[in-house]
């Protein structure tokens, strides 16, 4: 059936099946159930709405069409819009030229579509989304390549690095021709992201972050920057490029090793280190730290760093990280890291959700004006 330019339907989070005295619907994201009992044409009418009908004579349609009447059909409609299962909505336009590569994808968006924002409108924020990933190592490869998988319209990668022998085992934009060749891995890591997603923009600099000021000329038009570098004390990339992001009112997310977060959006949410002296996120390293091997003493303490080289456990942390980066560029459903940190354990398999709040005392974020959320 074409679609009028408003309709009203089944919400597309919401699957139904047939059963002979009855229709049974359920959500897909939260397994809420919804049982419809009524005459032989109750199916019927489900399988009309879920096509859809236009919005201002839903009820006269449906009921000419069922042969229901229409108290019958506003005593379900009613009774679905109660649970949420019907939503007014625009038809859905074309995504863009690639617009089959991203159909699964739209579907998974159908679970949180909304009367002001439907799957196709969480793909187009993507396609206008600028992510800016310093480092493409073992965690930062990762992101990148599900960025671009994602739909992401512009990614620029910051690395100083040229790919090694050693980089092969898990960092999965790289080949051994790139070894051969002695390429950097900013122009290594080039053909592998556009070609899955032609459309995606892709900047690489090579560059060596000295100073915050090496960053901040990076920073236009960036949306979100990523910063993959786990939770080691004194990280002076990681530390430097925070120091630029709080600075230009970025939002940025910290991420590697056993955690994922905060996403500090400078003067509203948490960095990393309003959360980094937390006693339990200190308690969830526990886990990781048997992984570690003593490194380095940092005031007369032995540090004991986590290293992390294997590539399962290396994409596990990646995707996490890449779903939240979703969530924030799309606003789909809400991100857990701007208020929390989930940390792993790699024995148990487990996570834990930590609360962050933010310090006014940060040395990092402290300074930056306060905002107040819109």
């Amino acid at each position: 059936m074409a679609q009028d330019a408003t309709t009203l339907r089944l919400h597309r989070a919401w699957n139904f099946l047939e059963q002979s005295d009855r229709v049974e619907l359920w959500h897909r994201a939260t397994a809420r159930r919804l049982v419809l009992r009524g005459p032989a044409a109750l199916p019927d009418l489900v399988v009309r709405l879920h096509a859809g009908v236009p919005a201002d004579r839903a009820v006269q349609v449906l009921a000419e069409q069922t042969a229901l009447g229409e108290e019958v059909v506003v005593k379900v409609l009613d009774a679905l819009a109660g649970h949420g299962a019907v939503i007014t909505a625009a038809a859905p336009p074309a995504v863009g030229p690639l617009r089959a590569t991203f159909d699964p994808q739209l579907e998974f968006f159908d679970m949180f579509e909304r009367t002001d924002a439907s799957p196709a409108d969480y793909q187009r924020r993507l396609e206008r989304a600028t992510v800016l990933v310093v480092g493409l190592g073992g965690v930062g490869s990762w992101i990148a390549l599900l960025l671009s998988r994602i739909g992401l319209g512009t990614l620029v990668a910051i690395d100083s690095d040229v790919v090694e022998a050693s980089n092969l085992s898990r960092q999965i934009l790289y080949s051994a021709e790139d070894v051969r060749l002695g390429r950097s891995k900013v122009a290594a890591a080039a053909p592998v992201l556009t070609a899955a997603n032609p459309d995606l923009t892709y900047r690489g600099v090579l560059c060596h972050i000295s100073t915050p000021d090496d960053l901040t000329r990076h920073l236009h038009g960036v949306d979100l920057v990523v910063l993959p570098f786990g939770y080691h004390r004194g990280h002076t990339c990681r530390d430097l490029s925070a120091q630029a992001c709080v600075a230009a009112g970025v939002p940025f997310l910290t991420c590697g090793g056993y955690a994922v977060g905060p996403l500090c959006q400078p003067g509203r949410t948490p960095c990393f280190a309003c959360a980094v002296d937390d006693p339990r996120l200190d308690a969830e390293a526990d886990g990781a730290r048997r992984f570690g091997q003593p490194r380095r003493f940092i005031g007369g303490y032995r540090h004991f760093i986590g290293e992390y080289r294997f590539a399962p456990w290396i994409a596990q942390r990646a995707a996490r990280a890449v779903d939240e980066i979703a969530r924030f560029l799309t606003g789909h459903t809400a991100t857990p890291t701007t208020s929390q940190v989930v940390t792993f354990d790699y024995l148990t398999e487990g996570s834990t959700w930590t609360p962050a709040r933010r310090r006014p005392d940060c040395p990092l974020c402290g300074g930056a004006p306060a905002v107040n959320p819109s």
